[in-house]
């Protein structure tokens, strides 16, 4: 799985711990992320990796278009000899600038609407993660007391296990006894 281009806590929250991590084989305690917290994690990574990718190929594009634009402008081919090789050089030469000048044009547009629309998604994913996020801290939150109850809970009900099986316990002695106030048996 190619991982460039992702943010360090989603590669860690993906891979579970760091090489480091492994290398030591100390045990690492990952937070437990909710699933929409991850989900919108993913959802801007690759919102990210686009953007990277969308600037990288309308520079590239812009940086091409133009030299290949330039190229031709700059490009005069021979006045005398063959008027037909003449012909074809300036077709050439008028076919490179304007391929020249579409590469540019795909690169502005690329940087311009491609890349404003991804922002725009970047930035409503933002949006909505801030939204959720007080909800799922409370939501941790009472998980964690919910938690806690059902820990105390056991606890009482062992505690509450043992004293009866102790009364239970003395019951007995005093049904083998015959009841309270008879002596021991000698």
């Amino acid at each position: 799985m190619a991982l460039a281009g992702l943010d360090l806590d989603v590669i860690k929250s993906m891979r579970g711990s760091t090489s480091a991590n492994k290398a030591k084989n100390v045990p690492r305690r990952i937070p437990k992320m909710p699933l929409a917290e991850r989900a919108a994690d993913a959802q801007l990574s690759r919102c990210r990796l686009l953007v990277e990718a969308v600037t990288f190929a309308s520079k590239a594009l812009a940086h091409a278009g133009g030299r290949l634009h330039n190229g031709a402008v700059g490009f005069r081919p021979a006045d005398g000899g063959d008027a037909s090789l003449s012909d074809g050089c300036q077709c050439l030469v008028a076919a490179c600038g304007g391929l020249g000048t579409s590469l540019t044009e795909l690169g502005a547009m690329l940087a311009g609407e491609v890349l404003a629309s991804l922002q725009e998604v970047e930035q409503s994913i933002e949006e909505v993660r801030a939204r959720r996020r007080p909800g799922l801290v409370a939501l941790e939150q009472a998980e964690e007391n919910c938690k806690k109850n059902v820990a105390d809970s056991k606890e009482r009900s062992e505690r509450a296990t043992e004293q009866l099986k102790t009364v239970m316990g003395e019951r007995d002695e005093v049904d083998r006894r015959g009841g309270w106030f008879f002596e021991e048996d000698p």
